[in-house]
């Protein structure tokens, strides 16, 4: 047996991700009987992230012979890799490098977790020259983001000039992008009175940016900015500036916490995000520290985002769990049900656990009753509700079941936004199971869909198109 030596180096700005970096499968084809290269082939495997200055790797023993080794970013990226194993007991190592470079420093998360377009964009020849224009062609930028438009193929750049009207959208001026923090002890947003409030904003004939000074938040600036790219950097203590730790890291969270909405808005577009704050490092080392994203290009004036939350333990988790792949999230999720167990000092943790668990597990366990106390124990948090009420749906066994996820329905709603998006749609999804039978979940039904139609499912965290574009 030899030892293979597996690592990826991705400068995550002093950040590395020992237990939660990269899936990969480590296929033996040395041999022509499936049964063989099925033995000696490791699928799965994490693979830890390192910043350049550190050396965390996975080892592995493993038999001489022939391997391919695929990693799976979170980018959808595929990294293939042809090695020999000897047989002389000797140490292999590989380093998994991904070629795309982060057009900043300061997005070096986004750009890891397939946040960032570095595929080039259209030509704008009134602005000055862009870290973009450099970038390689290969593009990670997600595949869902489907709504985003690209320069057309037989199109030749150097046929415009800045005379001629250009036949593609401009995309989103960032210097006319306003953001502000919001609690959730404000009148509109406190409880289900957001559900109302929400409503009236996406019936309202008033533009984007009056509807956003009527609500009064904390107005913040982007902790950086170009004309490409804005990124806001945020925990417990407000705005952090680039590359910032908080100074005043919270640990513990409890059950007694105000949430926290960051609303973006534009000339034309209104977006409110739900924010995970304050999230501790699961690693019991402070606080993360979440980055929301605005990029520039796409359907002109339409504010797109993303979040990052740079967690050591479940950062690239959360990102394949972005990039709609399950399969992967819920390998690197394997700590979800201690994340449900561990609510108490990290409830928003232990949300995210529990839609894994219920999303993955086959078999009931002591997590059921983790679900229930996350209910009970938080009453601020509609997601501790929807979980309950999803699990007494899956797991009925008598008619009384029914009755409590009715009732948690309706507590759910009770406590106003889900933290989660998989929370608004299973909201509606399972209001309408009561919704022939109860005139209460049919209404709350006719109130709930249009926000959850303006819910962007490939977020896991809640974002709100309110007006879009």
């Amino acid at each position: 047996m030899s030892i293979l030596k597996l690592s990826m180096k991705q400068d995550l700005v002093d950040q590395n991700l020992p237990n939660n970096g990269i899936l990969a499968d480590i296929l033996y084809v040395g041999d022509s009987n499936p049964k063989v290269r099925q033995d000696n082939s490791h699928r799965n495997v994490v693979i830890p992230v390192n910043d350049y200055g550190s050396d965390f790797e996975k080892n592995i023993d493993i038999p001489p012979g022939h391997y391919v080794i695929q990693a799976t970013l979170p980018t959808g990226e595929l990294i293939s890799k042809d090695i020999l194993i000897p047989d002389d007991g000797s140490e292999v190592v590989v380093n998994i490098q991904s070629e795309l470079e982060s057009p900043h420093e300061w997005l070096r998360w986004h750009n890891f977790l397939g946040n960032v377009q570095t595929q080039q964009s259209p030509p704008d020849f009134s602005r000055a020259p862009s870290p973009m224009d450099s970038l390689p062609s290969y593009d990670n930028y997600r595949r869902r983001r489907l709504r985003y438009r690209k320069l057309p193929e037989d199109l030749s750049v150097a046929a415009y000039s800045t005379s001629i009207e250009m036949p593609f959208d401009t995309g989103l001026n960032l210097n006319q992008l306003h953001a502000t923090l919001m609690h959730d002890h404000h009148p509109a947003l406190s409880g289900n009175k957001i559900w109302h409030t929400l409503n009236q904003i996406i019936d309202s004939n008033d533009d984007p940016q009056t509807i956003q000074q009527s609500l009064n938040g904390n107005s913040i600036d982007p902790s950086g900015r170009d004309n490409d790219f804005a990124l806001y950097r945020l925990a417990a203590e407000g705005s952090l500036p680039l590359f910032a730790q908080p100074q005043n890291p919270v640990d513990y969270v409890g059950n007694d916490l105000e949430r926290l909405y960051l609303m973006l808005s534009s000339a034309n577009s209104l977006r409110l995000i739900s924010l995970p704050i304050p999230w501790p490092q699961l690693d019991q080392t402070g606080e993360a520290v979440a980055e929301i994203m605005v990029p520039a290009h796409g359907a002109d004036d339409v504010i797109d985002s993303n979040l990052a939350i740079t967690d050591r333990e479940v950062g690239s988790a959360l990102g394949y769990l972005t990039a709609g792949d399950l399969i992967s999230a819920s390998k690197l999720f394997d700590r979800a049900e201690g994340m449900l167990f561990g609510k108490m000092t990290h409830p928003f943790a232990a949300v995210v656990g529990g839609y894994v668990m219920l999303k993955t597990s086959q078999k009931p366990g002591p997590w059921m009753d983790w679900v229930k106390n996350l209910m009970n124990w938080f009453d601020w948090l509609p997601d501790g509700a929807i979980l309950f009420a999803w699990l007494k749906t899956d797991y009925q066994q008598s008619d009384a079941d029914l009755q409590q996820a009715h009732d948690a329905l309706l507590v759910a709603i009770d406590r106003g936004l889900p933290v989660c998006s998989l929370g608004i749609s299973k909201l509606v999804e399972l209001l309408r199971l009561f919704a022939a039978d109860d005139p209460m979940c049919a209404n709350h039904l006719k109130l709930i869909q249009p926000i959850a139609w303006r819910t962007d499912m490939g977020e896991p965290f809640t974002m709100l198109d309110l007006i879009r574009g």
